[in-house]
């Protein structure tokens, strides 16, 4: 059977900052004021999700505490070495980049972790329900594994494809594919809205495709997914870098900030902190964002209307 074919788009982790004048009005009570809050550049990661974080925040900080916010758009990994220059202040959503941990916050100091943004990631690999629902034993990785030559495409060659979204992506796929000796080959969309793209695609011609996938995300109201079951988790069995042998763990995703803005003096530092919210906050942004194209600044100003009690707690312990 044939699969998604796909073009393969070139990750985008460029410095650009985009302009940060609009914002529309928070939900707090009395727009602009606190201390000198200056600016504070943001960055914004190519899923939905952390765009929905990234104006929320903007939001606040612009119109309740009277900061300038300025966004990039860097990819994961490099966004470290970004923050420890000083060209970044705050991460809103990191999936626990452990390794870049050790190096900017223990060994160097340069970044500084902020708490948890209060939403917890999943990551796995899913199916289209349909093709589970023909083929039951496609729910394991075993069964998958046996049905490999259902997801060749020419980009895969001699091989099942595999698709993932950004290389930066935190992802074992390569590695469990070889510990388990399957018989596929990861294949890189280039972002999210890329790897969505194809995936829709599937679904309008009902064909086969594993890929990688997680939580929060929008799409998962609008499509049928089924999760592969893949190994359980053992002590250990996901130690080793290059021999994965298990699912993925729940992240408890965190923020981040440069050490030189956390003891810049700035209130936006206390909201940076403040800051959480939960799956479904960020998944009702994402679906007016991505799902119903309404824009970051819209989204962001409706939510915040519509849950003020929420952006108040942000707020406490800043003086305005």
């Amino acid at each position: 059977m044939s699969g998604v074919v796909l073009a393969l788009v070139a990750a985008g982790c460029g410095a650009q900052r985009s302009s940060s004048s609009d914002g529309g009005t928070a939900a707090g009570g009395g727009g602009g004021g606190g201390g000198d809050c200056g600016e504070v550049v943001i960055n914004e990661q190519s899923w939905v999700g952390s765009t929905a974080n990234v104006y929320v925040a903007k939001n606040v900080l612009e119109n309740e505490l009277g900061c300038t916010v300025s966004i990039t758009k860097i990819a994961e990994n490099p966004v470290f070495e970004a923050m420890s220059d000083g060209k970044v202040d705050v991460i809103l959503e990191d999936w626990q980049h452990t390794d870049l941990y050790k190096k900017y916050v223990d060994d160097l100091g340069k970044v500084k972790q902020a708490g948890s943004l209060g939403v917890t990631g999943h990551i796995g690999w899913y199916l289209p329900q349909y093709l589970v629902d023909e083929n039951p034993d496609l729910a394991t990785w075993q069964g998958v594994a046996e049905n490999w030559e259902m997801f060749q495409t020419p980009e895969s060659g001699d091989k099942g494809q595999f698709l993932s979204g950004d290389p930066s992506y935190v992802t074992n796929d390569e590695s469990l594919i070889n510990t388990l000796d399957l018989n596929f080959k990861v294949i890189f969309a280039g972002g999210e809205a890329s790897e969505i793209a194809a995936i829709k695609q599937t679904y309008a011609q009902e064909e086969p495709l594993l890929f990688y996938w997680y939580e929060p995300q929008w799409l998962n109201a609008a499509l049928d997914f089924e999760e592969v079951k893949l190994p359980k988790r053992t002590k250990g069995c996901d130690t080793n870098p290059d021999k994965v042998s298990c699912a993925y763990p729940n992240y408890d995703l965190r923020k981040l900030m440069s050490t030189e803005f956390a003891e810049s003096g700035s209130p936006a530092v206390q909201f940076v902190k403040n800051f959480k919210w939960s799956n479904a906050d960020q998944e009702l942004v994402s679906q007016q964002i991505a799902g119903e194209k309404v824009s970051p600044e819209d989204a962001a100003a409706q939510w915040l209307s519509d849950n003020k009690d929420k952006a108040d707690a942000w707020l406490e312990g800043i003086s305005s």
